[in-house]
């Protein structure tokens, strides 16, 4: 569901009881717009396909990576941790094709420092950016 983060109730067995009868959740919260965009960045970066524009504009209508994290970005991109790519040109490695559109990812240098990367896209946006 899109804006619901949901945890679901532990164990094997009693995850099952809980599907026959109902959705097997434990808790349910709604995830403000902030997390959710600083989550598709960090998420979608963990993936060597990186993250598309096109994909942020459809989740978040109104918004642009580039609108709302360009200050992350741009530092990542200098120090050669991040790329701009246009998925209809270049490959991944093992020679399968980028996914259509223009994104970012991580260059070898930024897989080798992943978790530094995506903490640039943590907490950063917080509940001052009501605009968002």
């Amino acid at each position: 569901m899109q804006g619901l983060r949901h945890v679901n109730i532990k164990g094997v067995q009693p995850y099952i009881d809980a599907g026959l009868q109902r959705l097997p959740r434990l808790s349910e919260e709604r995830v403000p717009d902030t997390d959710a965009m600083e989550d598709f960045m960090m998420v979608g970066l963990r993936l060597l396909d990186g993250v598309r524009d096109r994909d942020f504009e459809q989740q978040f209508p109104g918004h642009t990576i580039e609108g709302v994290f360009g200050s992350q970005l741009q530092p990542l991109l200098q120090e050669g941790l991040m790329q701009r790519v246009d998925g209809g040109a270049g490959t991944l490695p093992g020679g399968t094709p980028l996914r259509p559109g223009t994104g970012y990812r991580l260059t070898s240098q930024g897989v080798l420092l992943g978790n530094e990367v995506f903490g640039a896209f943590v907490g950063v946006l917080g509940e001052e950016t009501a605009d968002v």
